[in-house]
C-alpha cells in the first residue's frame, strides 16, 4: 500500500498525541543539540495497540504474528523455555498498511511483553527480514521469569519484496 497523499493533513510543526496516525511532520531538517533530523514531511507512526490483548500458553517455540503485535500487549505463560519469533518483516507491513494510513521507513510498531510463567524464559527473535539493532546484546533478548519488556520494531524498508524491520529492547 502506498501513502494516499490525499488524505494527508498538514501537521507540520504541530505535535499531537495520537494512535496508529502520522504525527511529528517537517519540511526541512531540524538540529536538537548535537542530534540532527532529516525533514520528514510524512510525519512517523507510532502503532500503540489495536484491538484486545493476547495472552497465550505457548511450547518452547512459538511465532507471535502481526495481529498479536498490533495488540500492543502480550502475555506469555510458556510451559517449556520458549523462543518468541516475531511476524517476517513482509507481514508486518501488510498489517501496518491495513491499520494506518500506510507503512513508511521509520514508523514504529511497540508492543509490551509479559511473561506470566514462574519457571521459564521468553527469547524475543526476529522474523524473516527483521534484525535486532547491532547493540543489543544476546541477555537482553530474553524476558526473564515473571518479567517484561517493550519491544519495538522500526520499519526500515517497505518497499514490497525487500520489507525490513529493526528491533529494540
Amino acid at each position: 500500500m502506498a501513502f494516499n497523499p490525499s488524505a494527508q493533513v498538514n501537521m507540520a510543526s504541530l505535535d499531537e498525541i495520537v494512535a496508529n496516525e502520522r504525527g511529528r511532520a517537517s519540511y526541512s531538517a531540524i538540529t536538537v543539540g548535537t542530534v540532527t533530523f532529516p525533514a520528514n514531511p510524512l510525519g512517523t507512526c507510532y502503532y500503540q495497540g489495536t484491538g484486545a490483548p493476547i495472552s497465550t500458553v505457548p511450547g518452547a517455540a512459538s511465532t507471535i504474528d502481526i495481529g498479536q503485535l498490533l495488540t500492543g500487549i502480550i502475555i506469555q505463560a510458556p510451559s517449556a523455555g520458549n523462543t518468541s519469533t516475531l511476524d517476517t518483516a513482509a507481514n508486518v507491513v501488510a498489517g501496518c498498511n491495513k491499520i494506518g494510513s500506510g507503512a513508511q521507513v521509520g514508523d514504529v510498531l511497540s508492543a509490551y511483553f509479559g511473561n506470566g510463567s514462574g519457571a521459564n524464559t521468553i527469547t524475543i527473535a526476529a522474523g524473516s527480514g527483521g534484525t535486532f539493532d547491532a547493540n543489543i546484546p544476546a541477555a537482553n533478548k530474553t524476558i526473564a521469569v515473571n518479567g517484561s519488556r517493550w519491544v519495538f520494531a522500526r520499519l526500515t524498508n517497505v518497499t514490497p519484496g525487500s520489507e525490513a524491520y529493526v528491533i529494540y529492547l
